[in-house]
């Protein structure tokens, strides 16, 4: 991947994110618990892509995002601890239990 490719890879994941945002934004002032904890979970998850997508690091699962953050991110501190743990805590799978009981 050219540096110009992955710039635009990251500034499209950016964009997912924001977009992802504001819907969360969107369903959580119209009281749509799950569907708010849906697109906060992608929110993060396009912003964590960006940050790895910065370093060359492309995983190919969720899980795997989560691990490569976690090390590259969170063992480094190169995020807050409280941001970062927010997001390698959650995964599609609990976003989806923790809103089974809303």
């Amino acid at each position: 991947m050219t540096p110009e490719e992955r710039e635009e890879l990251v500034q499209y994941r950016m964009r997912c994110s924001h977009e992802a945002l504001a819907e969360a934004i969107v369903l959580m002032e119209r009281e749509l618990w799950r569907g708010s904890m849906n697109r906060l979970y992608y929110a993060m998850f396009y912003s964590a892509v960006a940050a790895l997508a910065t370093h060359d690091v492309f995983p190919k699962t969720h899980k795997g995002v989560r691990q490569q953050f976690s090390l590259l991110f969170l063992s480094t501190r190169r995020v807050p601890e409280d941001l970062g743990l927010a997001y390698s805590n959650c995964s599609s799978d609990g976003v989806a239990a923790t809103t089974m009981i809303s």
